[in-house]
């Protein structure tokens, strides 16, 4: 961020978030241009929200399923076209454009953009865990609170889930949503108390 003439951020929140943006739109842009396109790295079938909302959807697959390690290919791009397709993710792409922005994301080489990497053969992954889990925590807030309460209730406990949980306390903006998040995590679980 410095070579790029940035003021440094504060915040751990602010530091992923503007790393994540560099890596999805700044540097495709910019390697666009270093090539000589002129068409740019993405189709027009989506915007860069659209595109940041896909790859945190990812994320959240990738730690759900396997805490981090990797996805096979088949199954993101499964994954991800199901996201595109859905009335109730608010995309409602047609399943062609939700292919084609699907392979587009999913393309792994330094043209397009650096967070996610071939791990092994026909698997991908996020080219570190901490990404992986900053945008496991973005695509967690955006659900509803009472679900993103629910979701820390029955994960809070759980390493896999911790630096994510602690993402989404960074990413909440309303102090009292915030309390309540710390109250359950705070709450000591059944089998516990009756020790």
């Amino acid at each position: 961020l410095a070579l790029r003439g940035q003021a440094l951020p504060r915040t751990r929140h602010d530091i992923y978030d503007q790393l994540v943006r560099v890596l999805l739109d700044v540097h495709p842009e910019n390697r666009a241009t270093a090539a000589g396109d002129t068409s740019p790295r993405f189709g027009d079938a989506w915007d860069a929200t659209q595109r940041r909302a896909t790859i945190a959807r990812l994320a959240f697959a990738v730690r759900e399923q396997t805490g981090g390690a990797g996805i096979l290919l088949k199954e993101a791009r499964g994954l991800l076209s199901g996201y595109l397709t859905s009335s109730s993710q608010g995309f409602e792409f047609t399943e062609v454009d939700a292919l084609a922005a699907v392979n587009e994301i999913l393309s792994v080489n330094a043209e397009t953009q650096g967070l996610i990497v071939e791990k092994a053969a026909e698997e991908i992954g996020f080219v570190h865990s901490s990404f992986e889990e900053f945008l496991s925590a973005e695509h967690i807030g955006s659900w509803p609170f009472a679900e993103i309460e629910e979701f820390v209730r029955a994960h809070a406990n759980e390493g896999r889930w911790r630096n994510v949980i602690t993402n989404l306390i960074g990413q909440i903006q309303r102090p009292d949503e915030i309390n309540r998040l710390v109250a359950i995590i705070e709450t000591p679980e059944p089998d516990e108390m009756a020790r």
